[in-house]
This record gives C-alpha cells, structure tokens and sequence, in this order.
C-alpha cells in the first residue's frame, strides 16, 4: 500500500533536529560575539599597559638635573595612588588610568613594580608591570 505524509513520530524526529541545528547555530553567534568582546578589551588592555611603560620610560631618559622636576620633586605619574615618585621602589597602583570599560565592566586592575637592581656598582630601576582582569 502506498502512503502518503509521515507519521506523527517523523515529524517529532524532524522537528527536533531542526531546533538542535538552529540552538547550535544561535550557540555559535552568541559566542562569537562574547568572543570579540574579549578581543576588544584584550587589545585595550594591551594599548593601556604600552602606554605605560612608554611613561614611565620617559621617566628613566628624562634630564633630572632640575631638581624641581627631578626625583622627590614632580616626577609623579597621574592616576598613580602612591602620589609619590614614579619610580620609587615598590609596588603602585594605577589601575584610575584604566578607562571605566575595563575598570567597571571587566574588573580590571593596572599595577606596576619597581625593584632597584646593582648593575656594576650602579643602581638600576627594573619596572614589570601588570594588568589582570577578571571577566
């Protein structure tokens, strides 16, 4: 005998995979927008730490005869909580550099470190800097 249509399983069967194969591909949107986010503040957060290290490098060439301008004197770093000399030893937080998208939305937090290393009987400042996040 020959049927006509499908029967009531076929069309649960169908239907099923229909809706797992649209629930993968709104999966797979849904992601990669999440995705671009986490590239987005990655290259933000990568611009932010660059800028400060070039800062504070500009700190270490910088003419320090004039006394007023020199170490102790106004050689601060904005958003540096410290207030202190920027390359004073220690750990300082300048996470109020941050723009609030990083800052709010993900939680970061900016920091740098300053060791004094002797280096042939001179006295050298190491700077390592850091940048985590947390979403």
């Amino acid at each position: 005998m020959n049927q006509r249509g499908m029967t009531l399983a076929e069309v649960l069967v169908s239907t099923l995979l229909i809706a797992i194969a649209v629930a993968t591909v709104a999966a797979i949107f849904v992601s990669g927008g999440q995705q671009d986010v986490r590239i987005e503040r990655s290259t933000l957060a990568s611009t932010q730490l660059q800028q400060l290290l070039e800062e504070l490098e500009n700190f270490t060439t910088a003419d320090s005869s004039n006394a007023a301008d020199g170490p102790g004197g106004g050689w601060t770093l904005a958003g540096d909580t410290c207030g202190c000399w920027a390359l004073q030893e220690g750990t300082h937080d300048v996470t109020a550099r941050l723009p609030a998208s990083l800052r709010n939305d993900a939680g970061a937090r900016l920091t740098y470190t300053v060791a004094v290393e002797d280096r042939n009987g001179s006295p050298v400042r190491r700077v390592d800097a850091v940048l985590t996040w947390a979403n």
